[in-house]
């Protein structure tokens, strides 16, 4: 059976603008800006083939379906978008607690076929966990962009499994204390508001040749740092054979390195950009219970998706038959790389594959890496570091070959100083 990867990108462009009532002549009670991208990834297994599909939100009929207004004493409340007469939706429901801050949670399903005709016609949820917003009665604003990575519900009988990239800027949204159907004053996200300083992105003084550079990178917040250089394997087809070529990833500045720090999530991603439109993007997911642990940093966690857009242009792909294209690897559904609770971060320099699909793969080494930390720091942490089983075995090479050298030459020494002793013996014999 041929199993695909699909990727569907939906983009919502320009701060889209939903409000409810939609009766403009009626007082708005619920409004919504958002910007937002959608990367839903359809995996198999084996991950043979990979297609990309985008949509344009706007060229699509999109409509609020259903969002009742606030009412005294009510603590939940929803607004529902109908995109392309039901082939896709995204519901969000609103509940506020008893200090009255206002919470965010939604689910985003779509019918398969009616995006990739695959025969695919059950419907696929993706749960995106509940966040902290506002005090209920003001608006939240988040202009930044903010990426999280998300699972979809398993569908029965299904052959695929689906995962949702979902990219958000330029929000804002309000559900009480609204006043002539514009949004009031807000809190900003925390995103918008904090300033860091960035980790600085070197490289080794001296890499060798042919080897990748090492590079730090971090987002605002400093709730993911990652050291690492990065090499990946990449087959293509000439206009006479197949092959394949080896990419390192050059020094990545930090401007175009992204991600998001939201601790109330169970996944982060960070992500960044090279050779002007390559993408690689890291998702870790922190491991069941251990959700709730970010008050005091102590959650489990593991690198849980890898992922890598790319475009086959002629400088990096020399006589490809196919210039221009843009391809999309990924190996999801990862559980490697682990940090414990008491761990602050997981070390391994030693090199380390990842298959991406379709014949590619990424190699890793020099490898460190933290995920969902809350102190704003810029290392790595000083309590345990979790290393790799490859790097404990070669750790554990160097006092072996070292007691080995110190045995032999032990046995050298003693051999030599029976050789000598008999000599002497032999030259006393001959003297009398």
């Amino acid at each position: 059976m041929k199993i695909l990867i699909f990727c569907l990108a939906v983009a919502l462009v320009h701060g889209a603008e939903y409000r409810f009532p939609t009766n403009e002549s009626e007082p708005a009670c619920k409004l919504m800006k958002i910007t937002a991208v959608m990367e839903l990834m359809q995996t198999s297994q084996d991950q043979n083939d990979t297609k990309t599909v985008t949509v344009k939100l706007a060229e699509l009929p999109v409509k609020v379906e259903d969002g009742a207004c606030l009412e005294p004493n009510q603590t939940s409340t929803n607004l529902d978008l109908n995109i392309k007469d039901g082939a896709a939706a995204w519901g969000f429901l609103f509940t506020i607690d008893a200090k009255k801050n206002l919470f965010m949670a939604s689910t985003f399903s779509f019918t398969p076929n009616d995006f990739f005709s695959n025969d695919e016609n059950e419907t696929v949820s993706v749960n995106i966990p509940s966040e902290q917003l506002s005090e209920y009665t003001k608006s939240y604003i988040c202009d930044a962009a903010i990426t999280s990575m998300f699972n979809a519900t398993p569908v029965e009988n299904s052959t695929y499994f689906y995962s949702l990239s979902l990219t958000v800027s330029d929000f804002q949204v309000q559900i009480d204390g609204i006043e002539n159907s514009t949004f009031s004053e807000g809190d900003h996200c925390q995103e918008d508001t904090k300033t860091t300083t960035a980790m600085p992105v070197t490289t080794t003084e001296n890499p060798g040749p042919g080897k990748p550079p090492v590079n730090n990178f971090t987002i605002p917040g400093n709730c993911i740092l990652i050291k690492s250089a990065l090499a990946v394997e990449l087959p293509y087809q000439t206009a006479s054979q197949n092959t394949s070529k080896t990419i390192n990833v050059p020094v990545v500045p930090a401007k175009d390195v992204k991600g998001n720090c939201n601790l109330t999530s169970n996944s982060q991603m960070l992500s960044f950009k090279f050779f002007d439109t390559w993408v690689m993007s890291f998702i870790f997911t922190a491991d069941g219970d251990s959700l709730q642990a970010s008050v005091d940093d102590s959650r489990a966690y593991h690198l849980s998706n890898v992922s890598l857009v790319y475009t086959e242009d002629p400088k990096h792909f020399p006589n490809t038959s196919n210039p221009g294209a843009a391809k999309t690897v990924s190996a999801n559904g990862l559980d490697q790389f682990k940090v414990e609770g008491d761990q602050s971060s997981f070390k391994c320099n030693s090199e380390t594959d990842l298959d991406l699909g379709n014949g590619a793969k990424l190699d890793i080494s020099n490898f460190q890496y933290r995920a969902f930390a809350n102190d704003n720091s810029t290392d790595f942490g000083s309590s345990g570091v979790n290393e790799c089983s490859a790097d404990s075995d070669s750790n554990s090479v160097v006092p072996i070959a070292v007691g080995a050298a110190l045995a032999g030459l032990v046995v050298i020494v003693l051999i030599a100083y029976l050789i000598g002793r008999r000599r002497s013996k032999r030259t006393g014999y001959e003297s009398v």
